[in-house]
């Protein structure tokens, strides 16, 4: 054994020297035999071949079972001669007697012998260590084995062929007819320990599935035991071994298994296959068939489903490298046959730079993409006409001016960045536009030394905040379009909300500039109870009012407080002779004052009260409506609805004044012009001659519903569907004088998303004829298709019934091409025009 001191015996005579190992006497290993020594060189000879000899088996770790194999099966494991590969009378069999020991008579065969000898047991330095090893395969195969005393031999190692071959139950159920379950009772049973004689008394004892077994064993052809046998040494799986020896793989036979050299290959196979995760099948269908593009798209995608999507971009690289190269080298060839590039003079790769501006030879390392490759072209092309090398262009067709700026598109590309997106480069210690939930993780974060610990704790209070903001409940808002000349602005709109649930709620403010920008959520942190001494605490904020008012944004809202009034005690006369008195009765109700804040440098003033109030019976407080007026004197006026009747008005003379309650319900108010598309109170004007005006409540048909959602509209007209089916909603208007803003912004809430609508109302041209059915507007004739129709005659005028009943066209996108094709129809068919 290596590494193990053995007594040599030796004898020297004449024919040579003989070697023996004392304790293997039955397999006696002769060296130099037929050499004949005349000289007393032989000893040294001797030991220096015997110092080959053994730094060949200590070097390989041969066993003395290998080394006896070996010899005595010489001829399978000869060296052959690289120039005459074929010719046998060339080997070299393996014979450790032929050792030279002169390097310069040595042959040719010998090295491709040793180079068999180092792949032979590297191949078994990869396998396991078993009880059949690499020298069992090779000896079935070359000899004519006992199958009975082999069938013991593979019951003892069952336990390891199930243990590595998870396929090989089903292998050997396809193979000799037995039930799965009878054969996985015999290779799930521990063999291993056990000894031939007790394996024979076993199966002896056996039970009728054993025995079966065993009988049918013998049935086993001599390739599908060396199979089972390879599995056995190797580990390999068994049914990738059955494939790749049968005829539809590499179609072996036992002769092929005496030597290591099918079996090399067979391991490369079974490395890539585990390499690649695919089956020795997929293998040999991807060697043998025509490739083509679905062969191409297998192999891409065998490969890619073992990275993930961003490591697979770093894995594909260097392969597509390659093969863009290859591709880059056939496209270049091709275009060059081509009879157009011909014509053109054409013939190499430079001549393809000057013809289509792109350089051919670039390399698979150059990072590019079609669009920048592209952009390249036309500016070389640019640059080319301004240097006057292109025919039929003059260098004054081009616009230098804006050349300048574009030619180079890394300088066109920061620029567009910078003004498209500058929150994504502007330092951020120099941005203006910081929110105050931001500013106060800023303020957090450097107030202590950032740790772990205090950067989350600072993050989830941002979280936190910005959970808050994400689903607030609109209660009042104010549109604003009138500013002085040194304010910027061309529009605002004043939001206000709360957040949703509970007893407690938290309020909030921002503004929409020019109906293009929202400003950030701020807290206003202003005491907002408007209920008191009630159980409808959930009423609180609802009546909440923004106005500007002298160029200064106020936010009111009602104080509800409920109080009883004591009426006397009566008393009753239950008979002739006696009477009771009765507990005084307390009729309760509610005093409504009024409550206001003003916003300044962006804080808001404490809570303000007023002194004077009103009283209105113990409904519930939703059942209140507050508006604002501003009358012709710059006056605030605040009217208060119940259930859409005016039963007063809270009244501010200035910014300093008395607020004041007034019953009265016919002082002139600003009206606002009929005819409307709202929903809307009716009201006569003192000395109006009994004319009706309509005072524009600014709401929809419902503030909420259950399913459709309807633009409500003057009684002269039919409401439109804006939206056919939804989970519930509310409808939070503008409550202002500004009858254009209370009609088209407004916002929508439903159990989940709350929407700011802007409605964008517009005329159509039918509009102004059908104020005036009388006059014709020719105008009409381009916006209608017509045939062999003279537009410079009139066109024939509508009869008085085919006015539409709706005159302001729907603002709805869903609804707003049919009612536009339904009018122009009607109009075209009562004209004569066909449409």
């Amino acid at each position: 054994m290596p590494g193990q001191m053995r007594m040599l015996r030796r004898s020297l005579n004449c024919n040579g020297a003989a070697f023996r190992l004392p304790k293997l006497q039955s397999h006696k290993v002769s060296f130099f035999s037929g050499k004949t020594f005349t000289s007393f060189d032989l000893p040294l000879q001797s030991y220096a071949l015997l110092h080959k000899i053994a730094l060949l088996v200590n070097a390989f770790k041969i066993t003395a079972k290998e080394l006896v194999y070996l010899s005595n099966h010489a001829d399978d494991f000869a060296g052959k001669d690289p120039t005459a590969p074929a010719d046998v009378n060339k080997n070299v069999p393996f014979n450790l007697n032929t050792l030279p020991l002169d390097p310069s008579r040595g042959k040719a065969a010998l090295f491709d012998q040793w180079l068999r000898l180092a792949n032979l047991f590297a191949l078994r330095e990869s396998l396991p260590e078993g009880e059949i090893g690499l020298m069992d395969v090779f000896s079935f195969a070359a000899t004519s084995a006992d199958k009975t005393q082999l069938s013991l031999e593979l019951l003892k190692q069952s336990t390891i062929i199930s243990n590595q071959n998870t396929d090989l139950i089903s292998l050997l159920s396809s193979w000799l007819g037995v039930s799965e379950a009878a054969m996985k009772q015999i290779l799930l049973r521990d063999w291993s320990g056990l000894s031939k004689t007790a394996i024979k008394t076993l199966i002896g004892d056996a039970s009728q599935s054993l025995t079966h077994f065993i009988n049918v064993l013998a049935k086993l052809s001599g390739l599908q035991i060396l199979t089972l046998l390879l599995a056995t040494a190797t580990g390999w799986n068994v049914k990738e071994i059955d494939y790749l020896i049968s005829p539809q793989g590499f179609n072996l036979t036992l002769a092929d298994f005496k030597d290591e050299q099918w079996l090399l290959k067979l391991q490369n196979c079974t490395n890539l296959s585990q390499q690649l995760g695919i089956s020795a099948a997929k293998l040999f269908s991807w060697a043998t068939q025509a490739p083509d593009s679905v062969q191409a798209q297998d192999i891409k995608n065998t490969v890619k489903a073992k990275y993930d999507e961003e490591t697979w971009l770093t894995v594909a690289k260097p392969l597509s490298d390659k093969l863009r190269e290859s591709q880059k080298s056939a496209l270049v060839a091709y275009v060059l046959t081509l009879p157009a590039i011909r014509q053109a003079n054409v013939t190499d790769a430079n001549r393809l730079f000057e013809y289509f501006l792109i350089d051919v030879e670039m390399s698979a390392c150059m990072l590019t993409s079609r669009i920048k490759q592209a952009i390249s072209s036309v500016q070389l092309f640019v640059q080319q006409c301004l240097l006057n090398l292109v025919p039929g262009v003059r260098p004054s067709q081009i616009d230098v001016n804006r050349w300048e700026w574009t030619k180079n598109y890394r300088v066109w590309e920061a620029n567009r960045k910078v003004f498209l997106y500058p929150e994504n480069w502007i330092e951020p210690e120099l941005r203006d536009d910081k929110s105050p939930f931001f500013k106060e993780l800023e303020s957090e974060l450097l107030q202590n030394d950032v740790t772990d610990e205090v950067a989350e704790k600072a993050l989830l209070n941002y979280l936190y905040k910005l959970d808050q903001v994400a689903n607030l409940e609109v209660c009042g808002m104010y549109f604003q379009d009138n500013f002085d000349s040194a304010e910027n602005f061309k529009s605002l709109l004043h939001v206000f909300a709360r957040t949703k649930g509970g007893m407690t709620r938290s309020y909030y403010y921002r503004r929409l500039v020019d109906n293009q920008v929202w400003t950030p959520w701020e807290k206003a942190e202003l005491d907002i109870h408007g209920v008191q001494g009630s159980d409808e605490k959930q009423s609180d904020g609802i009546h909440l009012l923004p106005v500007v008012w002298n160029r200064r944004l106020y936010l009111f809202w009602l104080i509800f407080t409920s109080k009883a009034k004591v009426t006397p005690a009566t008393s009753i006369t239950i008979n002739t002779n006696a009477s009771t008195s009765l507990p005084p009765q307390a009729e309760k109700y509610w005093q409504i004052n009024l409550a206001w804040s003003q916003y300044v440098q962006g804080k808001w003033t404490p809570k303000q009260i007023s002194e004077d109030f009103t009283t209105y019976g113990l409904i519930s407080p939703a059942s209140f409506q507050m508006k604002s007026l501003i009358s012709q004197l710059n006056s605030l006026e605040l009217p208060i609805f119940v259930s859409g009747d005016l039963k007063g008005r809270f009244t501010l003379e200035d910014v300093h004044g008395k607020v004041s309650w007034s019953n009265d319900k016919t002082k002139n108010t600003e009206l606002i012009e009929k005819l409307w598309p709202m929903s809307m109170t009716s009201s006569p004007v003192p000395g109006g001659k009994g004319e009706i005006f309509w005072l524009a409540t600014s709401h929809f048909m419902e503030y909420a519903g259950h399913d459709k959602l309807g633009f409500a509209s003057a009684p002269d007209y039919k409401g439109q569907p804006a939206l056919e089916k939804t989970p519930g909603y509310h409808i939070f208007p503008l409550n202002q004088q500004n009858a254009k803003a209370s009609r088209t912004r407004f916002f929508y809430h439903d159990l989940q998303n709350s929407y700011f609508v802007r409605v964008r109302e517009y005329y159509e041209w039918i509009v102004n004829q059908v104020e005036n059915p009388g006059k014709v507007i020719p105008g009409v004739s381009d916006k209608v298709s017509y045939k062999d129709y003279d537009v410079r005659r009139d066109l024939g005028r509508p009869a008085p019934d085919s006015v539409m009943e709706k005159v302001v066209a729907n603002p709805w996108v869903t609804a707003e091409q049919h009612v536009f094709t339904q009018k122009i129809s009607m109009i075209a068919n009562q004209s004569g025009i066909g449409i």
